[in-house]
Parts: structure tokens; sequence; C-alpha cells
């Protein structure tokens, strides 16, 4: 059975208007990924593309928020979009590594709501 990748013309038709949450992601991201023999990249592949994607999110944010001209005919890029690249490459290794991306993001919220409660000055109540 040979599987076609939706052409540009349809990806607007695959973006969902409703917020989804990060095991829905990881759910949508494995059902994309397991359509095909290759699978995932090994882990080492896909820490080298989530640095890359960290570089083209700090180029888009030079690009619209800092001193940092595009080179004629460079794309300018979108920080929403590279964001999400990174967002997907993280689901990626959560899903080869067998990580709850929600479960992950619940213990870094609670060592930051303990560790860094008393690091800044709280903001006064109005």
């Amino acid at each position: 059975m040979e599987i076609n990748p939706p052409n540009r013309d349809d990806e607007a038709s695959l973006i969902q208007s409703e917020p989804i949450s990060f095991s829905q992601a990881q759910h949508m991201l494995d059902n994309f990924i397991q359509q095909f023999e290759e699978g995932y990249f090994p882990i080492f592949e896909q820490l080298a593309r989530l640095v890359e994607e960290v570089g083209e999110l700090s180029r888009a944010l030079s690009h619209e928020h800092g001193h940092k001209i595009p080179k004629p005919g460079e794309d300018k890029g979108s920080v929403s979009g590279e964001i999400g690249d990174i967002l997907v490459v993280i689901a990626a290794i959560c899903n080869t590594l067998n990580i709850d991306m929600g479960q992950t993001f619940q213990e870094a919220m609670a060592k930051f709501n303990t560790r860094d409660i008393k690091r800044w000055t709280p903001k006064l109540e109005n």
C-alpha cells in the first residue's frame, strides 16, 4: 500500500480548531510516524534535529525581534512555526523514550513552584 502525504493545499484542513493536550499531540505524532517503515529516527538524530530547530527559532526571533535583517532572498521564518517544529521533535523524543509529556511538564512545574517560589518579587494584588 502506498501512502501519499497530504499536499500543501490540504495542510489547512489538518489543523484542528481546538487546542490539544500533550497526550493528544504525542498520539497524533505516533499515528503519523507509524505509517512509515523508517519509524522514529535514532535518539541522537532526534537530538540533532532539536538543536537545528532551536537554531531556526533563534534566527526567526532575531529577524522578528532583534537587529538582524534577513539576507536578500532569505526567509525571515516564523517564531510560532519554529516553536511548533520544536514541539514535534520533543514529542518524538518523548515517544521514543516512553515519556509522558504532560506528566513531565507537571513535574517540572512542581519543581519550579517549590524551588523558585521565593526567587523573585511577587506581584502585589490589586
